[in-house]
């Protein structure tokens, strides 16, 4: 997935969308089964907007919370949901609409602000389709977007596999808010001490314990310093390296 969400940044193929700063692609790839039985179809959508740089996330720090989808006790950071997202997000589901004879497996997948358009979209998707569909939403350095009842709203809808970097400063802003599940943590590669469980051979990742929506102490959260003093240069660690790739505008 960290290479799809690589490629959102730098290709353009022709089942591409991009309205404004938001951008989506579409790739269908056909999975061979084992047993030797009928290949399926998979549809990889991948998203990018805006990159999240230290000043940006200040500057979102401001703005207000709204209701997601008219419910409210949901709340989510305007930024994030907003007549441009919500038309950006409908324009994909409709583009998806034209691939549900592909099969039915839908991967989401997006590096920070592309993360929040590839969880919106798989929502907004899910509820759109009547089909018994497989959905898999994979983010990379998603930021916390709205309150504990947004997070438990995700959690009821669609899974969410959230990978963290290091100290990376984009998932620890707006302390206020509360991510969704779950997190797997790919630490620094200097000694560190965490208590999470290995949840994979030979890859240095971490799937996080998550308990009511507490994010685990000994994962990325262990460099949350004192909000607001979060440091400018942990922007390296929210580029990555994931499972070798770097994310960003490619040069």
């Amino acid at each position: 997935m960290a290479y799809y969400a690589k490629r959102a940044y730098c290709f353009s193929p022709i089942t591409g969308i991009t309205l404004g700063q938001f951008s989506a692609w579409i790739n269908t790839a056909e999975q061979h089964n084992p047993s030797g039985s009928q290949s399926s179809q998979t549809v990889v959508v991948r998203f990018a907007g805006p990159l999240l740089t230290y000043s940006y996330m200040c500057e979102i720090e401001k703005r207000q919370l709204v209701a997601f989808k008219n419910i409210p006790e949901a709340l989510i950071n305007s930024e994030f949901y907003n007549e441009k997202i919500i038309h950006a997000v409908e324009t994909f589901v409709a583009k998806l609409k034209l691939f549900r004879h592909y099969g039915n497996v839908y991967i989401f997948t997006g590096h920070g602000f592309g993360g929040v358009l590839a969880l919106l979209t798989a929502i907004a998707f899910h509820e759109a389709t009547n089909r018994n569909i497989l959905i898999d939403v994979t983010t990379f350095g998603e930021p916390r977007i709205g309150n504990s009842a947004f997070a438990r709203y995700v959690d009821h809808r669609i899974s969410v596999n959230r990978i963290t970097h290091s100290n990376d400063h984009v998932p620890l802003f707006f302390p206020q808010l509360r991510h969704h599940s779950t997190e797997f943590w790919i630490p620094p590669v200097t000694k560190f001490d965490c208590h999470c469980v290995k949840n994979f051979k030979n890859l240095e990742i971490y799937k996080c314990p998550t308990a009511f929506r507490i994010e685990h102490e000994g994962c990325s959260k262990q460099f949350q310093p004192p909000y607001p003093e979060l440091p400018a240069e942990n922007m390296r660690a929210h580029l990555g390296l994931y499972f070798g790739y770097t994310m960003g505008p490619c040069t």
